[in-house]
């Protein structure tokens, strides 16, 4: 196949360019360039493509060929059919087109904060959001549409059709703390800094992998999983999962589900060993005693029937049988839907512990639910649900509920489904929250530790998928 660098190098030679010329063309930093032209890194073959395009020349150029892959394309997505297969499409279409608007803003603007319910709220967050919902909400208006600051078209979310469950820009506020920082590097150093698509470029962006910026999209038709797909703001690398595909690509090259599921890498989830955990513990609060099943079940199904008096994260991550040991350093923090990365390939922590499993302690089901989908579709992980010591809550939703409460129900003709009307006390079914833990169905350690606890039942593997 011959050296990638080497020949990348002799076409920049013949076109006369360098290595700046090049970075610039395919939106790299210098020093991702610089890596491949010595071999230092291995090129995907989303990179290979994109270079290719960059150039301008044909990707046998650099001795690849992608003829049996295309061959492949009309079945890639065949588990994904009709308005399902649509809707991904659309999904895909949205969570682009919030990118490119983030990505068009001065870093500053991305800076600026707003209250919502009592909450800061980062604005890109909330302009992210926006540009979703209009672009799903206008392929089907009758869509059950849940995030976790709005609701559109609530019955819908009930019923047994379509619900879209959206997190809109996950990971924002820690990437908002440390962009000052990086403007102020690149502005020593660059200068010149317009929008936030120059810092990317530039390659002074704060984190890489699961510490920026994601939108994702979570669907579920009657009660089942259909797919689940995630969109790193920056880079514009996208996760898809559904039927037949768990895979990962460059949204920049790999633009629509059809092309992912042709042309992207494949997602693995290998055995883990040991019992490290990523889990979202935040900042401790003062505990309050809080209320039981019994007094819960009282209060009939008002939009405050769950208003409980709060128990801090940490708390709570005691409560499910969790010890601070457990958390892998430097992951405190770690964001929803994008947590599902750290049991892949894609995400390994340099000079770290691996972690063998991921936790939700008490986060809202826009936080999880997507992690479901990559379980279940690669069929390489297993999902278990957690209920807590006592019953306990968060602004107002139960953070571990009681299995009467379970988001999940299971009978011997269907298997396991998810069943929205559980949530119908709430405004909003994107505010459930819940416990889930997820490992490795090989990581013999983690698998027996949560097999063998007591408040703990295994939801996948299972049916719960379309």
């Amino acid at each position: 196949m011959g050296d990638f660098g080497s020949r990348v190098l002799a076409v920049l030679e013949r076109r006369g360019l360098n290595q700046s010329n090049l970075a610039e063309r395919i939106g790299r930093s210098p020093q991702y360039v610089s890596q491949l032209l010595r071999s230092t890194r291995k090129p995907t073959r989303e990179t290979i493509q994109l270079v290719a395009d960059g150039l301008g020349v044909d990707p046998s150029e650099f001795g690849y060929s992608f003829e049996t892959e295309k061959r492949q394309a009309g079945s890639a997505l065949a588990g994904v059919e009709g308005c399902d297969r649509a809707l991904l499409s659309t999904s895909v279409a949205a969570l682009r087109e919030a990118r490119m608007m983030l990505l068009g803003l001065h870093p500053e603007a991305a800076l600026r904060e707003r209250m919502l319910d009592g909450e800061r709220v980062w604005a890109f967050e909330a302009m992210a959001e926006a540009a979703l919902l209009r672009q799903l909400e206008t392929h089907d208006s009758r869509l059950g549409l849940a995030t976790e600051h709005s609701v559109v078209n609530r019955e819908g979310c009930f019923e047994r059709r379509s619900c879209l469950v959206v997190k809109s820009c996950d990971g924002s506020a820690l990437f908002a703390d440390n962009l000052l920082d990086a403007l102020d590097r690149a502005g020593h150093q660059r200068g010149g800094i317009e929008r936030l698509s120059d810092l990317v470029r530039l390659g002074e962006a704060p984190f890489e992998g699961p510490f920026v910026p994601f939108g994702s999209v979570t669907s579920v038709r009657e009660g089942r999983i259909v797919f689940s797909v995630l969109l790193e703001y920056l880079s514009g690398e996208i996760y898809l999962a559904c039927d037949g595909v768990v895979k990962a690509a460059s949204v920049d090259i790999c633009p629509d589900p059809e092309s992912i599921a042709l042309g992207g890498r494949n997602l693995g989830f290998g055995a883990r060993r040991g019992d490290g955990c990523v889990s979202l513990l935040g900042d401790e609060a003062r505990s309050h005693p809080a209320a039981s099943v019994e007094e819960i079940s009282k209060r009939g199904t008002s939009r405050n029937v769950f208003a409980l008096p709060s128990e801090p994260r940490r708390e709570l991550f005691h409560n499910l049988g969790f010890q601070d040991r457990q958390i892998v350093k430097g992951t405190e923090f770690a964001p929803g839907p994008a947590r599902i990365l750290f049991l892949s390939d894609a995400v390994l922590l340099p000079d770290a512990e691996q972690p063998a499993l991921i936790l939700s302690n008490g986060e809202r089901i826009c936080d999880w639910l997507g992690w479901l989908a990559f379980a279940a579709f690669s069929r390489q992980l297993a999902v278990f649900e957690l209920s807590g010591s006592s019953v306990q809550d968060s602004k107002g939703i139960l953070c571990a509920p009681p299995q009467h409460y379970s988001l999940f129900e299971e009978n011997q003709s269907e298997g396991l489904r998810i069943n929205f009307a559980r949530v119908r006390g709430l405004e909003n079914p994107g505010k459930y929250r819940g416990a889930i833990a997820i490992t490795c169905r090989d990581s013999i350690e983690a698998m027996a530790d949560l097999s063998s606890r007591q408040k703990c039942r295994q939801l996948l593997p299972a049916s719960c998928v379309a």
